[in-house]
């Protein structure tokens, strides 16, 4: 999985240009980050990535770097199962 990848979805969630996004962009400072935006982002890995979060894990990061650190530690935890 790659960051390009993932910004490119939260670009898409979020409505704003995959261009204004980076790995290391504040998600706090986007208007559209809000709890709707955490919710549909929750379904978007689990449909996509075939993990699920918590609204809580949500909370503890702030960029769609730490996000895809999220995503790939969640992914190599259920493999090793």
């Amino acid at each position: 999985m790659s960051n390009d990848v993932l910004i490119q979805q939260l670009a898409s969630l979020l409505e704003v240009t995959s261009d204004s996004l980076s790995p290391g962009t504040s998600l706090s400072t986007l208007d559209t980050w809000d709890s709707l935006a955490k919710i549909s982002l929750l379904t978007v890995v689990h449909e996509h990535y075939g993990i699920t979060l918590e609204a809580d894990d949500l909370d503890k990061i702030d960029t769609p770097a730490e996000l895809t650190d999220l995503i790939q530690n969640r992914r190599s935890a259920a493999a090793c199962r």
